[in-house]
């Protein structure tokens, strides 16, 4: 009789509708190659979600840890970017043109909204979780706090990759690997990526600490976050 080694199951998909997320991730992903000869400048970000827990075994135990969400924009402030109604729609209000010159995608780490997730059917046998939209929370709602350290990584800053990402943040290092800013890391005066952080197991998707990770802004406490910025 054989022996065969069954699949690794996979995590069901988020489900569509609206959920409540926090910006637990901003990451730089640099100049990454298009098809032909081309380059594009992209940022990644990524949402905790608080009620979409899924379980992972930590120290032979199962523990409830919330869903991650994640998106890839084009780096543009561009009204024909998708960058900036997103972020339009997560604000709930539009950016006077001195706004949109003096906006830092860092001050939105922490930061708290409802993201509206679709299942896209379009790409053969996968189906895709993807973030559509952003809108504010409603007004008296709680703000949560993250369940994990934040991430933020930017090319401009000159810092090298951290090296203590967990296991589950190496399909965001493999981007960066990608990028054209990496391709010309002397020319910044940056290091090699170094290996992979520790292993925190193949169920836990973000649980390792993250160098440099932030503390939560404080005025995301109590209150709506977007009404201050």
């Amino acid at each position: 009789m054989a022996l065969n080694v069954p699949d690794t199951p996979k995590p069901d998909l988020i489900p569509e509708g609206y959920h409540t997320a926090i910006c637990v991730g901003i990451v730089d992903l640099g100049d990454q190659p298009m098809p032909g000869e081309d380059w594009w400048h992209q940022v990644l970000f990524m949402f905790e979600l608080p009620e979409v827990r899924m379980d992972v075994l930590e120290g032979g135990q199962k523990v409830s840890k919330p869903r991650w969400a994640s998106r890839r924009f084009g780096l543009t402030k561009g009204q024909k970017g998708k960058l900036l109604p997103f972020l339009v729609g997560w604000r709930g209000k539009s950016f006077t043109p001195d706004e949109l010159t003096r906006l830092d995608l860092k001050v939105l780490l922490g930061r708290c909204c409802q993201i509206q997730v679709v299942h896209d059917y379009s790409k053969g046998e996968n189906t895709y979780a993807n973030i559509a939209q952003a809108i504010p929370l409603p007004k008296g709602t709680v703000v949560p706090q993250p369940e994990n350290p934040l991430v933020w990584f930017s090319w401009t800053e000159g810092t090298p990759i951290p090296d203590t990402w967990s296991k589950g943040m190496q399909w965001v290092k493999d981007l960066l690997v990608k990028s054209k800013q990496f391709k010309n890391r002397a020319a910044f005066g940056l290091a090699p990526v170094p290996a992979a952080g520790p292993d925190v197991g193949d169920d836990d998707p973000f649980a390792g600490p993250v160098a440099g990770s932030l503390d939560p802004p404080p005025e995301t406490t109590g209150s709506n976050p977007q009404d201050t910025w």
